[in-house]
């Protein structure tokens, strides 16, 4: 018989819950104009990151529509979490895995990468050394040339990436709150996290507003990208009816929520997550009283190269956020155990 999409990401959903991934908590900020910003605190997955969700969905729709077999290697172009999910969850389940990175990916992130089984692969075309787009350009020109070999689940392009947040993330921020925002606020990585919550909502409710954060055109911040210089963005543009407007971020701005999260409220997570937070705060600044929806895609773990050359922290204090990063903060709202969607 036949599956419908439907039935099958929900069998899905519940085998991500069943597998550790999803439910995770969600920290409350209180903004000075009476707005609250609710964040996701993602680095709770199961391996670590946001990512586990898209890579966990879209592998087992493969699974699924190859008849629950991929005897092929997955490839795929990556600046850190969604390899590292990709290759922790293909190894978990017997498949093979191969990560092509760019050259400039952090000492920490290559750590954890090397950690998960798959093959890591440098990309070596391209000028820009940070830059995504030439090591997902190598991985659609891997599996286009050797069909046979390989298979490439383009993040930037599956569908699966969006539902994974339309079946888990969304449902999830709802049942913990009791209620819908009126905003949701998310930088743009391959676009999945903001498509897929923004979509479950604005299906709730078409009067919530979604924006988009990014870092400025002359920043690096790793996990996320501009959406006008992004050359992959085929998730957004697909869905851009959902984007109710934009808000910048400078690096400088984002490595100091970084550090104000850490010594306000003990909260330790990557450069992507001070983006978003720093987003939230200047939304929740100007649009008077409002609840806003944010994401932390990861913890400071794999940045700490990065934090010590930027002297955002200390050693010292770098040794005690990662010592409690694994900790959920107090304070936070939890899932019920029993998940209603």
């Amino acid at each position: 018989m036949v599956q419908d999409d439907k039935t099958v990401y929900k069998n899905i959903q519940r085998e991500a819950y069943e597998f550790g991934i999803g439910r995770t908590p969600i920290f409350s900020f209180s903004h000075e104009n009476g707005s609250n910003i609710y964040a996701k605190l993602e680095s709770f997955n199961r391996f670590g990151s946001i990512k586990d969700r898209a890579a966990f969905f879209m592998i087992k729709k493969a699974l699924n529509d190859s008849g629950d077999s991929i005897r092929k290697v997955i490839v795929e172009g990556s600046s850190g979490n969604t390899g590292i999910a990709i290759g922790n969850i293909a190894t978990a389940l017997g498949l093979k895995a191969e990560i092509i990175v760019p050259p400039a990916v952090s000492k920490g992130t290559m750590n954890e990468l090397q950690k998960t089984g798959a093959k890591i692969v440098l990309n070596r075309e391209g000028t820009n050394p940070v830059s995504t787009e030439g090591a997902i350009n190598q991985a659609k020109k891997k599996a286009k040339e050797n069909p046979e070999l390989y298979i490439n689940l383009y993040q930037h392009g599956n569908e699966a990436n969006t539902n994974a947040h339309i079946y888990t993330t969304g449902p999830e921020i709802e049942e913990a709150l009791g209620k819908l925002p009126d905003y949701v606020a998310i930088g743009m990585g391959t676009g999945g996290s903001i498509t897929g919550i923004g979509k479950y909502f604005k299906e709730r409710d078409k009067k919530i507003k979604v924006y988009l954060i990014q870092p400025d055109e002359s920043s690096f911040i790793q996990g996320l990208r501009n959406f006008v210089s992004a050359k992959d963005k085929k998730i957004v543009l697909d869905n851009i009816d959902l984007i109710d407007g934009f808000l910048t971020v400078t690096a400088e701005k984002a490595f100091g929520a970084v550090k104000h999260l850490a010594e306000n409220y003990g909260i330790y997570v990557g450069h992507s997550s001070g983006a978003n937070y720093y987003g939230a705060m200047e939304l929740a600044r100007s649009s008077g009283p409002a609840d806003i929806v944010t994401v932390f895609p990861d913890n400071g773990i794999k940045y700490r190269e990065i934090y010590l050359s930027k002297n955002i922290f200390s050693e010292e204090a770098i040794n005690r956020l990662e010592e409690k990063a694994g900790r959920i903060p107090s304070g936070s709202i939890l899932m019920n155990d029993e998940f209603k969607f």
